[in-house]
């Protein structure tokens, strides 16, 4: 009695066919056999300066203030943030803080100061948004909040000095609590790039106390840099 195979071999020829595909599928690389969609930015490592910023500290003089402005770099993206010559009509990624207030304590011929969140008011946030077809102006506010949403930023403490007619500088860190992906010049981005803590950084040269105090409103024109933070080394913020 004999028993014949439910499957029969392959035929001869098609055994070396086979053997060569096998064969050249484990010589390739993983990346070539199972090739991703999109290409993704590799994390920042800590201490690492990850995004440039222009922007402005706008608000009235013993008033609220926020701070808006637009993403010049991104490690990973390079010039590719802007939908013409770049400026922060054409920005494509744009910035906007919630209002908030100065305590000031006077130093010298400088003053100290310090974020302070508006009474009554939630932690301050920052939030980050992607649009297209920009349109933004330092004279509209609201213009640097339009778009997709990628992100929110919440700040623990931000401290700085103010020389009238010489020098603004400010810095402080800030908790990633919320990120969204974006698609960009065919690169998947997300903020989670950078870790759950940041460090940022804004420089500018503000009005004389004489213009500030006669001023109506203020627009400082401010510089900034966003440098990834360890998240190992700091715990979360718990406000």
């Amino acid at each position: 009695m004999t028993c014949e195979r439910a499957h029969p071999p392959l035929e001869e020829p098609e055994r070396p066919v086979l053997r060569r595909t096998l064969l050249l599928m484990g010589a390739m690389p993983l990346a070539v056999q199972f090739k991703p969609l999109l290409a993704q930015i590799k994390k920042v490592p800590p201490a690492t300066i990850a995004a440039h910023l222009a922007g402005r500290l706008a608000g009235t003089p013993n008033g609220d203030f926020q701070l808006i402005g637009y993403v010049t770099y991104v490690e990973g993206l390079g010039g590719n943030l802007f939908a013409g010559a770049p400026s922060e009509q054409t920005a494509l990624i744009s910035f906007r803080t919630d209002p908030f207030r100065f305590n000031v304590i006077p130093n010298g011929t400088a003053l100290q100061v310090s974020r302070q969140i508006v009474p009554g008011g939630p932690p301050s946030q920052t939030r980050i948004y992607y649009n297209p077809a920009p349109a933004r102006d330092f004279t509209k506010p609201e213009t640097f909040s339009t778009g997709q949403q990628i992100g929110v930023l919440q700040a623990r403490s931000f401290q700085g000095i103010l020389v009238p007619s010489q020098m603004f500088s400010i810095a402080g860190s800030m908790d990633v609590t919320s990120t969204n992906d974006l698609v960009l010049g065919g690169v998947s981005v997300n903020l989670n790039i950078l870790s759950s803590v940041i460090t940022i950084t804004f420089a500018g040269v503000p009005p004389s106390a004489a213009e500030f105090a006669a001023a109506t409103s203020v627009s400082i024109p401010l510089s900034g840099t966003i440098v990834v933070g360890d998240p190992q080394a700091i715990p979360r913020a718990g406000r």
